[in-house]
């Protein structure tokens, strides 16, 4: 638990004082460094992770010449870093360089507004771990998060080329285009009833995803594959997500106004956080797979939580703050060290091999 301790730490103050320095030097060196540590712990692990092993049974079916179900980016990589007489740690560690710096990019984009250095403490704490079990999800979610500035800037192919980026390595990431194009009803101010009718008609789809998608996988033979995991027993995992993101939700909730009438962005963020929690309920209609839709969603948390701190800071409310810090130390405690959650304590890495 230390080694996760200290890197946080580390990594969380090396991108603060990336955009603090005034030497260009030691600017691109704190950010090197930022995005270096994690990825070359994120490469070097063994055993960490429980679809760990799949990912090297998936790189030497890849080398071997076979084909694997992976998105084509994510092959890809795979088929060079074998042909270049490469490990699995090489593609591993592209993958976490990949991850680092679209996290880093995004928060240095808005650093302006919130602490970078913050933003950081957020991901390394509620994704960085889990990162080591859902690895193509995991890029997938970083391009994801840094092309939500393409949605409000209002930039079509800049954010759609990201998002076929993302793409490759998790097929997830279509289902965030239509974001661009309901903007209008969920990132500004006065949209209060479209966002609710968007809510409303999320949820209403997720309760029956099973319904709607059955008969069309059924009638592509290409997609029919993916009706199983439509019909698997609903689960009620979701629930423990549930209450873990209750705290931010009604954080989120309590600064709203105060933060939506001077930064219009925190309405677009949040609203995306709320349909990411809106898409987890897949869970409990046998979607547990699908539901990991939401994690594209749901990564929006590394923008809000910092802005949280922000306001809370500016008005005072330092008891709320702290309450706010220890709410996500405990909940990073009780997701990876408590309940085990992705497989990835205690760290273990190839050179005790």
């Amino acid at each position: 638990m230390l080694f996760y301790i200290l890197l946080v730490i580390v990594v969380s103050i090396c991108t603060e004082l990336s955009v603090k320095v005034r030497s260009r030097f030691l600017t691109v060196t704190y950010a090197l460094l930022a995005i270096f540590i994690p990825s070359f712990f994120f490469a070097v692990r063994y055993g960490i992770g429980t679809d760990y092993y799949s990912y090297i049974r998936n790189y030497e079916l890849i080398r071997s010449g076979n084909e694997t179900r992976m998105e084509w980016g994510y092959e890809y990589l795979n088929k060079i870093v074998a042909s270049l007489g490469g490990d699995i740690e090489i593609v591993f560690f592209i993958i976490g360089l990949l991850m680092m710096l679209f996290i880093y990019l995004t928060l240095k984009n808005y650093c302006h507004v919130i602490s970078p250095g913050i933003g950081m403490f957020v991901f390394m704490l509620l994704y960085y771990q889990m990162s080591f079990n859902t690895v193509r999800q995991a890029v997938t979610m970083a391009i994801v998060l840094y092309s939500i500035r393409f949605i409000k800037d209002r930039k079509l192919i800049k954010f759609t080329l990201l998002i076929v980026l993302a793409s490759g390595f998790h097929n997830s990431a279509l289902l965030f285009l239509p974001i661009y194009f309901i903007y209008a009803l969920i990132g500004k101010k006065n949209r209060t009833l479209s966002r609710i009718l968007i809510y409303t008609v999320t949820a209403i789809i997720v309760l029956s995803l099973d319904r709607i998608l059955i008969p069309i996988l059924g009638a592509v033979p290409e997609l029919d594959y993916y009706i199983k995991y439509l019909e698997e027993e609903s689960t009620t995992e979701g629930i423990g997500f549930l209450v873990r993101s209750l705290p931010f939700l009604f954080i989120g909730f309590y600064v709203y106004k105060y933060i939506g009438e001077r930064d219009r962005s925190f309405i677009l963020y949040f609203s995306i956080f709320i349909i990411g929690m809106l898409l987890n309920f897949s869970r409990f209609v046998g979607a547990d797979f699908i539901s990991r839709i939401s994690l594209n969603f749901e990564v929006a948390q590394v923008l809000l939580i910092p802005y949280f701190f922000r306001c809370l800071n500016n008005r005072g409310e330092f008891l709320l703050s702290w309450a706010l810090f220890c709410y996500l130390i405990f909940h990073w405690w009780y997701v990876f060290f408590y309940i085990g959650s992705h497989g990835t304590y205690p760290y273990e890495w190839i050179f005790n091999k």
